[in-house]
């Protein structure tokens, strides 16, 4: 397929990826992927300021492998995703990192801010459209910002970074990001 084509879209996890509003830690409504003022269907209005919740992207899960391989003197790196969990069983280069907490155990989706962190009047770390990030903090600061939104909150961890990563990498076929 041709890097960075909308094909790729119409392929297991990227077709699953979707932007959604969530409050108390629950999905509200899921958001049109061509534009997040209409919900899903594309035609209701949503609405963004924060009554109805926060706008973030809904990553369903997937298991994914970065490796070298050094065989005959090569050396290229390989990144593999997958949603079959017995693939990820048979072979352990395959992770769920991603979509593993310690207090939440084994997830079916994780959360992507689709908005940098912005701190509302109550210092909640929130994820809405048009408002100024916020910056200067610790990370335990941070992380105590995100938990005023509930148990379930937290900042963007090392391995939902990497997820995505990976799914650049596989969609668009370079490292320019």
């Amino acid at each position: 397929m041709t890097k960075g084509a909308d094909e790729w879209d119409n392929k297991f996890i990227f077709r699953d990826i979707k932007p959604c509003i969530v409050k108390n830690g629950e999905v509200e409504y899921y958001l049109s992927k061509n534009n997040f003022n209409y919900k899903e269907d594309g035609i209701t209005p949503s609405v963004l300021d924060g009554t109805d919740g926060d706008v973030m992207i809904e990553i369903p899960k997937f298991g994914y492998r970065i490796y070298k391989d050094t065989d005959n003197g090569n050396n290229i790196l390989y990144v593999s995703i997958t949603n079959n969990p017995a693939i990820v069983e048979e072979d352990p280069r395959y992770s769920y990192y991603a979509f593993t907490r310690e207090d939440a155990g084994d997830l079916d989706h994780f959360y992507w801010g689709a908005y940098k962190g912005w701190l509302d009047g109550q210092g909640k770390l929130r994820s809405l459209p048009g408002k100024t990030p916020a910056s200067n903090k610790t990370l335990a600061a941070f992380k105590q910002t995100a938990k005023l939104n509930g148990e379930r909150y937290s900042i963007s961890s090392y391995f939902q970074l990497v997820a995505l990563q990976c799914l650049y990498l596989i969609k668009y076929g370079n490292l320019d990001g």
